[in-house]
């Protein structure tokens, strides 16, 4: 299984099989999280509403327009009407984004089209291209959807955050497990193409004034401990396949101490 689709549907894809790194984060705390997140529906939280419109608004406005309902800023939500308005757009699929939201969407998207390094990655390649492949080692399928590929075939994701500087994206990164997504992604390109990308960048913006714009590429070291990882996630999910073994965490009993910082009292 090696294709590239560059117009499926957003639900299309996320409702494919294969396994995409959302899933190899949940296989990564154990076996069970990972069924009962495939099992389970996906929660809409105002995070993901948010994001979701941001990501649309700056590469893809046309699914923007569809998708979203941008409301004005003399919406008044406590008027019948205007809450009569509300179910239909909702009963209708929209996403309802606050008029405050909207403003705040705006001034990011300003703040990437200011930042020459961001903005010129953001030129004359495709958004959303759903990648699948079959891993060489495991047989197991997986996919992902870059957020825009470049014409440089350079891979580049948007991400939301609270701290944009080299030191807060980096904890970012560790914490959400960024590198194993750019690894990922890479050798899904790869398996596909036959040729790596010349790169992964992540323009990280924030949500806060003055909404400052960080663009990082991972150094080696990041990238090699991404590529370890996906690839022990990608053994552990077939292991549970084959043995139909869905364990939570360790059977046994085991002796536990405390973390090192709670011992300085």
């Amino acid at each position: 299984m090696k294709k590239i689709f560059y117009d499926m549907p957003n639900a299309d894809y996320h409702a494919h099989s294969a396994i995409s790194k959302s899933g190899l984060d949940k296989i990564a705390i154990s076996p069970a999280h990972y069924l009962a997140y495939k099992q389970g529906e996906t929660k809409r939280t105002a995070a993901l509403d948010f994001g979701g419109a941001l990501h649309d608004f700056i590469l893809l406005p046309e699914t923007f327009a569809q998708n979203h309902i941008a409301l004005p800023e003399d919406f008044n939500a406590r008027l019948k009407a205007s809450q009569e308005q509300l179910k239909e757009w909702e009963d209708g699929g929209k996403n309802i984004v606050k008029h405050s939201d909207f403003e705040k969407i705006q001034a990011m998207a300003q703040s990437v089209k200011a930042h020459p390094s961001a903005n010129g990655l953001l030129q004359n390649g495709r958004p959303e291209v759903s990648v699948f492949w079959q891993d060489e080692e495991t047989g197991e399928e997986c996919r992902c959807r870059p957020d825009y590929w470049n014409p440089n075939n350079i891979l580049v994701d948007l991400k939301t955050t609270q701290d944009a500087s080299p030191q807060g994206f980096a904890k970012s990164v560790a914490n959400y497990r960024y590198h194993v997504q750019a690894a990922f992604y890479m050798q899904g390109v790869y398996a596909v193409t036959g040729q790596y990308p010349k790169g992964f960048v992540f323009i990280a913006i924030e949500k806060e004034p003055p909404y400052a714009v960080g663009v990082y590429a991972l150094d080696e070291n990041a990238l090699a401990l991404g590529r370890e990882l996906y690839q022990r996630d990608l053994r552990t999910l077939h292991e549970a396949k084959q043995s139909q073994q869905w364990q939570a965490y360790n059977p046994k009993i085991e002796t536990l101490s405390l973390p090192a910082w709670a011992f300085y009292v």
